[in-house]
């Protein structure tokens, strides 16, 4: 499988390991999957566009990674997609009520107006 261009862009255009650390990889990229990102990240540093001391300095980067931060940052992650799903969840439950609540006046008002139709047509109103 080959990556996206944009991949090899990012990391071209990037100065410095810690801008294509995985994990600015992974948020850049918008992964939520453990072993997606870690597949295509570790597909990316195979690439022969990317400079080989680059590419080691990079793999020895991950490497410190996953044995000191992966488990509390895929939690984080975790964490972090959780409470903007639920977010997302509130504010669209919050417009449904809202759009709930103005089909009621809406109603409402229709029987009011009716109400007052009969009224005038029967000459109590």
């Amino acid at each position: 499988m080959s990556l996206p261009k944009e991949y090899l862009k990012w990391v071209q255009r990037a100065g410095s390991e810690d801008h294509v650390s995985f994990e600015a990889f992974v948020e850049r990229f918008n992964y939520n999957d453990q072993a997606s990102a870690t597949e295509d990240y570790l597909q990316l540093l195979e690439s022969d566009e990317i400079r080989r001391k680059r590419r080691d300095a990079l793999k020895a980067s991950f490497t410190r990674f996953q044995r000191n931060h992966e488990r509390q940052f895929w939690q984080q992650r975790e964490l972090e997609t959780s409470q903007k799903m639920y977010a997302t969840r509130a504010k669209f439950q919050a417009s449904m009520v809202e759009a709930i609540e103005s089909e009621i006046a809406f109603a409402q008002l229709i029987a009011r107006r009716r109400q007052e139709l009969d009224d005038i047509r029967r000459g109590t109103g």
